[in-house]
This record gives C-alpha cells, structure tokens and sequence, in this order.
C-alpha cells in the first residue's frame, strides 16, 4: 500500500465528516466513527447536541469543542467537535482521540493532582497564618481591654485595704482582691501559653533562694484556704537552695498544680515536698541540679483515662463544687512550662484516694552570698522628684493620685491629660520621670517618645520614660526597647510595683 493511500486511510478512519441544516438535521454522515442516520436530528444522538441547532442560528464562524466523551449504540470514544460554516451549509467533524486522552489522561491528572496538593498547601499555610494572626491580634486586644479595668479594680482595693476597716470588711477585701489576682493569673496563662506555642516565651536566669521561695508559697495557700485542709511544704535537707533560674515560672508552675490540688479536695491534705532528684545520677557538671516537686492531695482523683489527657487544653474535671474559674488552663500552662525548662511531669491518681504530680525541674546551682548588713531608714530630709503622669481617663487619673497620696518616696505627681499638655509642663518645669500611657489621645506612643528623644534641651531629652500598658505583644514591647525607654509597666500593677519602676529608672 502506498504511503499515501495509508495515510489517507489512517485519517479517513479517525475522522468523521457530517453535513447538517440550520435546525440539526442530518443531510449526510459518513460514518467513520459513528452510525448516524440521515434525516436524524444531531440533538438526539448525544446530550452535548442538545442545544446545537441553536447553536448554529448564532454561528459566524468555526467553533471548536475539545475532549467530549461520547457513547453511541456500544461504541465509546473521546472526540473532538469542530463545526465549519460555509456558505450557509454546516459541517461537524469529529476526530477521534481516544488513544491520545487516554494515554496522556495519568500524565495530566498527576499533574492536576501535584497542583491541586500545591495549592492546597498554600491555601493551609494561609489559614494557620490568618488564625495565627487573628488568635495573637485578639488575645492582645483581650488582654488590653481587660487590663485595663483590672488595674483600677486591684489598685483601688489596694488602696482600701491600708484603710481603716472592720473584721468583716477585711473579710469581703480580701475576697474581692483573691478573684481580682485569679483573673489577672488566668490572663496570664493564656497568653504564656500563646507565647510558648510560637516559641516567644523567653526565661529568665537570676539568683534566687529557694528556702524564702517555699516559705512564701507556704504562706500563701494556708492563709488562702479554711482550715479544713491541712497544707504543708517539706525541702529536703539535701536539696541546693541557692539557684539561678526562672523564679517567676516556677511560682507558675507550683501555684496552679497546689491551686489545683486545692480545688479537687475537700477534706485531708494537700503537701509540697522538694527532694533531690534521681535524675541527679545523670548529671555531668558539678553546677547543675535537678529537683523533684511532689505535689499531693486526698482529693476526689481523676479517672485512669482521664490522666492520658489531664494536660491537654481546657479538660475540666468532674467535681461536686463549682468549677474554678480558668480551670484546665493551669494544667496546660504547666506542661508547657516545665517543656520548657526542660523538665518532666508525671502524674498518679486513684479514685477517691488522691493525686500525686511529680515535677523534676533542672537548676544551675551558686555559691550563696553572706548577708550584708543593713541599716534601718530612718526618716529624713528627702528631695522631691517630680513624676508626670500622662493619662485622660478619669478612674486611671484617681488611682494615679492615690498611689502618689502621702507616699514615703518624695514623689510628688503632675497630671497631662494628652501630648500637648505634657510638653507644656515639661518645658515649664523640671520633670524627673514620665509615666506615659500607650494611648496619648493626640499622639502615638511612638512619635512622643520620638519627640522626647529629639528634643534641643537636655533636661528633656534625658528624661527616663516609663510606658504603662496592658499590651503584651512581645513586637510591641521590642519596638518599646529599641526606642530606649527606661522601664515598661504592665498592667496590673501595685503601688509597690509603680514605684520600684520609678526608682530604677531615677538610677539609670
């Protein structure tokens, strides 16, 4: 057979010419692929014809129509449909490519699947960047808006408590300020956790004793809790008490699981034991230690599988009481904390009989300092040091001034209500320290420090400046530290705490 007799062939038989009238009828076929009847209408033979006579009335030109599965009286094939107009006559095509989208279809769908997988993976990584950025953005404005209030409400009944008051009053005070402190460590908690889960929570490494640290635990939770509940603190003779380490994070970490022990018992005891750990064997260099914290109560305890998930997020256990507020965050905050230190929790509970969480927590240990001798203050002749508070809110104003009230430090308060003002007084007068909020009503917090900085005198441009916030957005508090601010207050503060700040920032 000649070349081109085969090729003739070849096409004739993959391809299928079929002339029709404007309404779809079919003038001739011949039926290289499929059996169609002359006279039939071409909206009967497939589906996709349906609408082809009216596709025709609107036709100006060749149309094509790729990849068309078709199924006719047993035959199936994969075609494609070009229509041709010619001189008012209509011709269809059809070109049989079975062969072809059957052999390319793997290639294509591993090709739209590696897209698809692609894609989806960008589409994940957008939403866990959306949540991440929704969760930190809501938890700061959470956390601002509720600081806020807080620090008036612990302020003012911190003030009242030097009052003078009646044995009930005291009572009632020292309630109001136990749900006050637990709603400030429940914000905490939440926000340790947020940090720790973005790897942002940093450690600190300071000197501190152990001894005074239990000694303070110790009087914290038998003033807290009735009588009804025996508590007791235990340190080994053996164990080191001289330590550098993160003192704030183990009072974190020791206060909710003895707050926790509390709550889950109603009668008995609750015990803290510190003993050397065995851990200890392993430890290679001569100043570092490892201490186990045994915590122990004759509570309700907690199911056997319950305990696989006694730390996961928000498990609340049963109890006959109400349920403590910020229960199940304390459990969560204390996991992700001792990981943090490198340390382990474990924990054993029987029903009805108690619960036991062992805690080894690594320490560098120190040569402890011998006391220095301290002489007693005794009353003087003190200068004054003038202290300009930035604040528009009232409630904030009076507290403000309450905490200034009489104090022992020579501290005596000028108010600025905006930025304005407070550049009018600081020109006027000379200004020792300035306590500004982040929210100047006239000025960003920023552009104030900026303009402090900036400023030709000398007598203003070095003045120490304390920012006082609720904002705990470790960007912010960064940005805060590289515009050299002496000291950075988080809300809640005490008086105590106020004017610590200030002293360290009149030293510096």
């Amino acid at each position: 057979m000649a070349y081109g007799n085969l090729k003739k062939q070849l096409f004739e038989s993959r391809v299928q010419e079929i002339e029709i009238s404007q309404k779809g009828e079919v003038i001739s076929s011949d039926n290289a692929i499929f059996n169609i009847a002359e006279k039939s209408n071409i909206s009967n033979f497939h589906l996709f014809f349906e609408l082809f006579p009216e596709v025709l009335t609107s036709i100006n030109e060749n149309i094509q129509f790729p990849c068309i599965n078709i199924e006719f009286e047993g035959v199936k094939k994969i075609i494609d449909v070009e229509v041709i107009k010619k001189e008012k006559r209509f011709f269809l095509f059809f070109f049989d490519l079975t062969e072809h989208y059957e052999n390319s279809q793997p290639i294509v769908q591993e090709k739209n699947e590696a897209s698809i997988a692609k894609n989806k993976l960008d589409f994940e990584k957008k939403l866990l960047e959306a949540k991440e950025e929704f969760k930190n953005t809501f938890l700061a404005n959470l956390n601002h808006e509720i600081r806020n209030p807080l620090n008036n409400l612990l302020g003012f009944l911190e003030t009242l408590s030097a009052s003078s008051l009646s044995y009930e009053q005291t009572e009632l005070l020292k309630v109001a300020q136990k749900t006050g402190l637990q709603l400030k460590v429940l914000m905490e908690d939440l926000l340790d956790i947020s940090k720790i889960e973005d790897g942002v929570l940093e450690l600190k490494h300071v000197n501190f004793n152990l001894s005074t640290f239990m000694a303070a635990i110790y009087k914290h939770f038998q003033h807290k809790y009735s009588s009804d509940i025996h508590f007791t603190v235990e340190t080994e003779s053996k164990v080191h008490t001289a330590l550098i380490g993160d003192p704030n994070r183990l009072h974190q970490i020791l206060f909710n699981l003895i707050e926790n022990a509390f709550q889950n018992t109603y009668r008995g005891s609750v015990s803290l034991s510190v003993v050397p750990s065995p851990n200890n064997q392993h430890i290679k260099s001569s100043n570092e230690t490892v201490i186990r914290f045994i915590i122990k109560d004759t509570g309700k305890g907690i199911a056997q599988e319950k305990i696989s998930k006694v730390f996961d997020n928000y498990l609340q256990l049963e109890k006959e009481k109400l349920k403590p507020l910020g229960d199940g965050l304390g459990l969560k905050i204390v996991k992700n904390l001792v990981q943090l230190m490198n340390g382990t929790v474990a924990v054993e509970s029987k029903i009805d009989v108690g619960t036991e969480f062992i805690l080894d927590i690594p320490f560098t240990t120190r040569i402890p300092k011998k006391k220095a001798y301290k002489t007693k203050k005794i009353p003087g002749i003190y200068i004054n040091k003038n202290i300009l508070v930035i604040e528009d809110i009232k409630d904030n104003q009076m507290l403000f001034f309450k905490h200034f009230l009489n104090n022992d430090e020579a501290y005596v308060m000028h108010l600025a209500t905006d930025g304005a003002m407070a550049f009018s007084l600081l020109e006027k007068k000379r200004i020792d320290v300035i306590i500004a909020k982040t929210t100047i009503p006239d000025i960003d917090i920023f552009s104030f420090i900026d303009k402090v900085k900036e400023h030709p005198e000398d007598s203003i441009n070095k003045t120490p400046i304390i920012v006082a916030s609720g904002n705990s957005l470790l960007e912010f508090q960064n940005t805060l530290e590289e515009k050299e601010i002496s000291n950075y207050l988080m809300k809640p503060f005490t008086k105590k705490e106020l004017f610590k700040a200030i002293k360290e920032s009149l030293n510096q």
